[in-house]
């Protein structure tokens, strides 16, 4: 089992999403928040599926927000984001 499934597994509640809080992105995990624009949220979902896609895989969070820390530094999960 890759860590993207492990890590997709154990995501069966709230509790398990909010354990993602100060978690860095990383090449099996990516949040992205909920846009209220159509076309912003699909842009922003194929964008990280095709880098899944091109890689071994990964899983998508979508209503969480990252924030930066940097340009050398990863995405860090800061918490839910709904419209």
């Amino acid at each position: 089992m890759t860590s993207a499934e492990r890590l997709y597994e154990r995501l069966d509640s709230v509790a398990a999403l909010e354990s993602l809080v100060g978690k860095p992105e990383d090449s099996d995990f990516d949040c992205k928040e909920w846009f209220l624009q159509p076309a912003a949220m699909r842009g922003s979902i194929a964008k990280a599926a095709c880098g899944f896609t091109n890689a071994t895989g990964g899983v998508i969070i979508v209503g969480v927000r990252a924030a930066g820390r940097g340009a050398d530094s990863p995405d860090v999960c800061s918490g839910a984001r709904s419209p």
